[in-house]
């Protein structure tokens, strides 16, 4: 029994040590990146040859065994390119692991992903540490248990997790001076990147039990966090480069005694080699590495003779380059003056060269040869082989990299490198046409892996990485991941714009299905950005350029939700789903002729394109993007949330610190830090990469501290409070810099506050909506205060350039005024049903965005207050907003529990609500081809093509009020339109001028018009009673005033055939009348409770159709006797019922309030279809010609066009009796 006992406790331990280690994995440590791996000999690591950098080690073994508070618990060493940097840590490396004191290495190197990825670092190093203490690796066995992700975040919250908590639980159990080595810091590929890890190992180590030993060279990210810390004496420092000549020349010359000991040189040769080297190891390297070709196989003694005849004082060298260069111009020299090989294979060699120094990454000898269509991998190898002094292969998978980082420099250095330079610029250009072309080349075009269904997210497809690595080369990976970059990086050439208009219209899709295969789909949107900011420079593309933008708008939108979980989606969801208009729609959904149809309002006219939307936990009071664009910031409660801008995905925990609701925040221009302000009556500052509290609480407000702004220069702070002052605050300390206490007679509490861009000034506006300038030096008022009207709060904004301040309103308005005087430049911009939330400029000043307590946004014209997009009902609340410092995106967020970022860069948003019309539609008319239709908003008119929504013409100016009715001419490119003030005018609309003088004569409002079927005449008619008939071509009356009524007339249509006019009006009166005389034929007051308002007439003209407020009738058109009828609910709304009579005669269209019915002409009381979607009263309507088509207008400042041909065919289908 006890052995069975023993046994099972022996399972479960062994059980949960596969639990542990299951865990550990999922850190995705850099097993490549460990000091010792399979790789350092493919890499090159090595320890220094013996008997060298003796002294240079002693320092640093002497270091790593000091304890105590002043012992340093980092130790930099630092070199210029070249001085061994590498070689002396692998070389501690091992003298601390024979110690025991070796807790963990990461030796970065651009050769490598794994070794390159800054975001490996810290996940490396706990991995390790778990390796080295089993308390350790149970500490973090507790922390993964807890979140399995946390290798995902942020660096400092990597560190805190992963690092600081276990190391802290498992403190008492390690050794002392236990010690990490970090080499190569320098190489790793995201310079921003770098130096937040290394401020973040900076600002720890201090409180842990290891030490850090970092070695790099002083690139400008890494020496400015370290001299800080220099000067703290937190850091020791070794400069390679400064060490004494003569002892590195010693050790110099021990290196290549050794390495070239079977040529038995003489002292003299090895002296002469370590006076040209100097200080650089790298040149006795590349010396070695030269003479040594082939172990010894290829003349060495004709090589060793070659370096030494280097020629020092060659011209055209600085002085610190000199020897390197010397040696690399040496052996490409001798490379290239070979007499075995011939021009192809110079030229082989040359394209090569010039290809690996250039690419983004290194490739593969078998990935060069596809890329470069060398045809055999052979031919590579032979074109490399004479450049291996220069070049390295490594890997059973031929990786070919530079062997230092100081070649590339030489070559792209026309001084340096003379006849073996490399165009940087041309060789871009060379190598997006390759990788373009290596696209184009790629079957199949469409679902490259063979993904037989939708429903299976690619990571449950079983064998989907055999798939991927079969159909998917790795040259093509490259050009998918890198083909925007060259692009961007060559010369200006229309031969790559050609070639780029090609691929987005043949190879879009199949390179988004290659990114998200190969799991690059999150770095997709970067690259199509990348081929944005390119295109915008050349004039004369915009087809391509709206086609670019729409495809990164695409990419976004696949990238940023989940739908990317399962490639196939991109044809199955994204692109039926993706607007008909949008070019990317226009282009691919024809050649998927099998995919899923989706058709209607929400698809065709899609506008804004949300790119992303993030649902959290608590309402998100704020949100604003840093200045780099890459991250958000979120107000929730008393607590700030950091996010990724790209993905949402947490990077910090919350920034906790204030007692209450956080009522504003701002980045730093320098992004390093948040500034907050609180109703605790506190200011605090947060590092932005740790979420640590810098400074504060800062006290000083006695009241509620509304709002915070960093100034333009980052210097200083100001806020403002409920306390009925502002404090400017110097930013780096804390201090009170400035005081100003607001005049009593102002009255009101501080709402919120804006720095002006050349930060001299500060806008304010109080509770009671007075706005007041204020300077911020001496705190003297500058201008103001302006009164008018009740601003809401954080809906005051400076324009870019100052000149501007725009202003949001309780009233739901929206004001620009004159930063000089206050005077009024613009407004009331009207578009919100509720009171303003938030406005703020576009960065380049040609945009305003507001937001509304209606839960909507828009976007408008800065210049014109024309409304550009929306209002767009993005939210169930109030709505904040943000632009992106590009001004590509706005990120808007809400009471509902969302953030949602738009696209707001597009070059063709088209809108449901109309771009243009700041009010609602009042009439609407089709062209007689139907590809356009005419819309009237107010005074002005507007001609959309109907087909894609873009305004064709617009706003066209002419009447002094508001338009009632529109008309076009069903033989000519010609409208007419009738208005309020008492005019017709007919225009051309080709040209949007008025084709004749206005046409008067009527005394009172114009309420409609109609032209003839043979457009010769118009007839109109008006509140003063009388029908007046016009000649279309001269505007001369052919028939009028027309009295037969004692009520204003509402509406006039002619017959099919052009004999009579039937017309209504508020009486309830309909009349026919002779359209060549004017004669009355029918007068018949209708039945109707209310007065008419809309008549038709019938396809064969027997029949007239009537709507009035509760009634709509069908009367013979020669008697007057009622047909048929149905009585509606009593109307309450200014536009009432509008009915017209379709083209076939089939059905009769009606609206009430904001629907629209289609009815059988046979059976009116019968609905065939209601059409629902406008969320506001349906103004006018009108059938399109040649199809079976629906246009409408209404006051939410919509056009929709209905499609409802099959819905009244199914409707209409007779039903089958029963048997």
């Amino acid at each position: 029994m006890e052995q069975r006992v023993k046994d099972l406790e022996d399972q479960v331990k062994d059980a949960k040590s596969g639990l542990v280690q299951s865990y550990l994995s999922r850190l995705s440590p850099s097993f490549s990146a460990c000091y010792n791996s399979a790789q350092a000999i493919e890499l090159k690591r090595g320890e220094c040859t013996p008997g060298t950098r003796i002294s240079v080690l002693a320092h640093m073994n002497h270091w790593a065994t000091l304890s105590g508070p002043d012992a340093g618990s980092v130790y930099w060493l630092n070199g210029m390119a070249g001085t061994g940097k590498t070689t002396i840590a692998y070389s501690l490396c091992t003298e601390l692991a024979s110690k025991s004191q070796l807790a963990a290495s990461f030796f970065c190197s651009r050769l490598l992903p794994e070794c390159r990825a800054v975001q490996r670092i810290i996940p490396s190093i706990a991995y390790q540490l778990a390796q080295y203490s089993l308390p350790f690796r149970m500490a973090l066995f507790k922390v993964l248990e807890q979140d399995p992700d946390v290798h995902t975040r942020m660096p400092s919250a990597q560190f805190q997790s992963l690092i600081s908590l276990p190391l802290l639980e498992a403190q008492s159990t390690l050794p002392p001076n236990l010690v990490v080595v970090i080499d190569a810091l320098d190489e790793c590929e995201n310079k921003e990147s770098t130096r937040v890890v290394l401020d973040v190992l900076l600002s720890n180590v201090l409180d842990h039990p290891i030490k850090f030993f970092v070695c790099s060279r002083p690139e400008p990210e890494i020496r400015e966090e370290m001299m800080v810390k220099i000067g703290d004496s937190k850091v020791s420092q070794l400069v390679l480069h400064e060490l004494d000549p003569n002892v590195v020349r010693a050790d110099i010359e021990k290196y290549i005694r050794a390495a070239l000991a079977r040529l038995e040189p003489s002292s003299s040769v090895i002296e002469k080699l370590a006076v040209d080297a100097g200080v650089l190891f790298i040149y006795a390297a590349t010396a070695v590495r030269y003479i040594s070709d082939e172990n010894f196989g290829r003349n060495p003694e004709g090589r060793l003779q070659t370096v030494l005849n280097l020629n020092s004082s060659a011209p055209g060298m600085k002085q610190k380059n000199k020897p390197i260069d010397q040696l690399y111009t040496a052996i490409l020299r001798a490379a290239f003056e070979d007499e075995g090989i011939d021009e192809v294979e110079r030229a082989d060699m040359t394209q090569l060269l010039h290809t690996i120094v250039t690419a983004q990454e290194s490739l593969t000898i078998s990935a060069l040869c596809g890329l470069l269509k060398l045809k055999t991998d052979g031919r590579v190898r032979a074109a490399i082989r004479p450049l291996w002094s220069v070049l390295h292969v490594t890997g059973t998978n031929e990786l070919v990299t530079t062997l230092h980082a100081s070649f590339p420099d030489y070559m792209f250095n026309n001084e340096r490198s003379g006849v073996h330079y490399c165009d940087k610029k041309a060789q871009h250009a060379t190598l997006a046409r390759l990788c373009l072309d290596c696209i184009d080349k790629t079957t199949p075009r469409f679902n490259i892996c063979g993904l037989e269904s939708s429903f299976v997210s690619d990571r449950d497809v079983v064998d989907l990485e055999d798939r991927v690595q079969q159909a998917i080369s790795a040259q093509l990976v490259y050009a998918c991941r890198y083909w925007s970059t060259h692009v961007s990086a060559a010369y200006q050439n229309q031969q790559l714009v050609v070639l780029v208009q090609r691929f987005m219209s043949t190879r879009f899709l199949l390179w988004l299905e290659v990114m998200n295969l190969t799991g690059h789909i999150k770095s997709s949107a970067n690259v199509m950005r990348t081929a944005d900011a390119w295109i915008t420079s050349y004039i004369g593309n915009q087809e391509l350029a709206e086609f670019i933008h729409d495809g990164w708008c695409f990419t976004t939108c696949f990238a940023s939700n989940s739908v990317c979980s399962s490639t196939p989606h991109i044809y199955v969801s994204m692109l039926p789903f993706w607007p008909s208009h949008r070019p990317i729609s226009r282009i691919y959904k024809s050649r998927h002729p099998r995919l899923p149809v989706v058709e209607g309002t929400a698809v065709d006219r899609r506008q804004l394109a949300l790119s992303a939307s993030w649902s959290f936990d608590n309402t998100v009071d704020y949100a604003t993007f840093s200045n780099n664009g890459e991250r958000v910031a979120l107000v929730m409660g008393d607590d700030i949330l950091i996010v990724d801008a790209h993905s949402g995905r947490t990077l910090l925990d919350p920034l906790k610190g204030h007692t209450s609701q956080v009522t504003s925040l701002d980045f730093s221009p320098d992004d390093t830090r948040i500034v907050s302000g609180s109703w605790d009556q506190t200011i605090s500052i947060w590092n932005t990469e740790t979420g640590s509290n810098i400074l504060g609480p800062l006290d000083g407000h006695s009241d509620w501290v509304r709002s915070v702004q960093y100034s333009p220069n980052g210097t200083h702070i100001a806020s403002g409070s409920d306390d009925q002052t502002i404090r400017i605050w110097d930013a780096l300390d804390g201090t009170t810099v400035l005081k100003i206490v607001l005049p009593e007679d102002l009255e009101g509490t501080v709402e919120s506050i804006r720095y002006s861009p050349d930060g001299a000034c500060i806008i304010l506006h109080l509770s009671n909506g007075v706005l007041s300038v204020w300077d911020t030096k001496i705190g003297e008022l500058v201008q103001g205060p302006l009164e008018g009207r009740e601003v809401a709060v954080g809906s005051v904004d400076y324009s870019p350039d100052g000149k501007h301040i725009v202003t949001g309103s309780y009233d739901n308005s929206i004001w620009v005024l004159s930063a000089v005087d206050g005077s009024m430049v613009l407004g009331p911009l009207i578009a919100h049903k509720e009171s303003i939330s938030s406005t703020r400029y576009s960065p380049n000043g040609k945009h305003i965005a507001s937001g509304s307590d209606d839960g909507s946004l828009c976007i408008w014209n800065a210049q014109t207050g024309q409304i550009i997009l929306g209002p767009i009902h993005s939210h169930s609340g109030f709505v904040q907003l943000s632009y992106s410092p590009d001004g590509t995106k706005i990120i808007s967020s809400s009471g509902d529990n969302t953030v949602r970022i738009w696209d707001a860069g597009g070059k063709d948003n088209t809108l449901a609500q109309v771009e243009g019309c700041s009010s609602g539609i009042c009439a609407i008319a089709c062209s007689h081809d139907g590809a356009s239709i005419v819309t009237a908003s107010e005074n002005d008119l507007h001609i959309w093509d109907s087909r894609t929504g873009r305004l064709i013409l617009g706003p066209l100016k002419g009447h002094t009020g508001a338009v009632t009715s529109v008309s076009c001419s069903p033989v000519g490119n010609c409208f007419a339109s009738g208005s309020r003030d008492e005019t017709i005018l007919v225009w051309d609309a080709q040209t949007g001028i008025t084709r004749l003088e206005p046409l008067k004569g009527h005394t009172r409002q114009v309420s409609s018009v109609d032209y003839a079927p043979d457009g010769t005449s118009i007839v109109s008619c008006s509140w003063d009673k009388t029908i007046r008939v016009w000649d279309s071509r001269t505007g001369t009356v052919l028939l009028g005033p027309l009295r037969g009524d004692t009520e204003s007339i509402t509406c006039v249509r002619y017959s099919r055939t052009g004999a009579f006019i039937v017309s209504s009006s508020y009486d309830g009166n309909v009349q026919v009348w002779d359209a060549q005389t004017g004669a009355i034929i029918l007068d018949k007051r209708q039945e109707v409770v209310a007065w008419t308002e809309s008549v038709d007439f019938s396809l064969d003209g027997m029949y007239i159709v009537s709507g009035g407020r509760n009634k709509i009738l069908i009367s013979d058109a020669r008697t007057g006797e009622t047909m048929s009828e149905v009585v509606l609910e009593q109307a309450t709304s200014y536009y009432g019922k509008f009915v017209r009579w379709s083209p076939d005669g089939h059905t009769i269209c009606t609206t009430q309030g904001e629907k629209i019915h289609v009815r059988a002409s046979e059976s009116i009381e019968r609905v065939l279809v209601s059409l629902e979607g406008h969320t506001d009263d349906v103004s006018s309507m009108s059938f399109l010609p040649g199809s079976a088509s629906i246009v409408s207008g209404s006051q939410d400042k919509a056009i929709r066009i209905w499609d409802i041909g099959d819905q009244v065919r199914k409707s209409t289908l007779p039903v089958k009796p029963d048997c």
